[in-house]
């Protein structure tokens, strides 16, 4: 979808979050201002999972970009679960 149709943006309500210039969501401008941060500060989240959508209550939805399947992962208050 980023490569073929468009820079974030598609997905429920605002869109997932867009590519450095794409689509940002609520205080995030894109997944690669959110992975420069460093993985989750509460440890919780691995380096290499790309959050790409926040669904509030601390809830997010996360790309694994070391697998190249880029399995969809949900967090849910500081926990991975697929």
């Amino acid at each position: 979808m980023y490569v073929e149709v468009t820079n974030g943006g598609f997905g429920p309500n605002e869109g997932i979050l867009g590519v450095s210039g794409g689509s940002a969501q609520r205080n995030f401008a894109d997944i690669a201002e959110l992975y420069q941060d460093g993985p989750d500060p509460s440890g919780c989240i691995p380096a290499g999972l790309v959050l790409i959508y926040d669904w509030g209550c601390a809830i997010w939805s996360v790309v694994d970009f070391r697998d190249s399947a880029g399995v969809m992962w949900c967090n849910h208050q500081g926990g991975v679960a697929g």
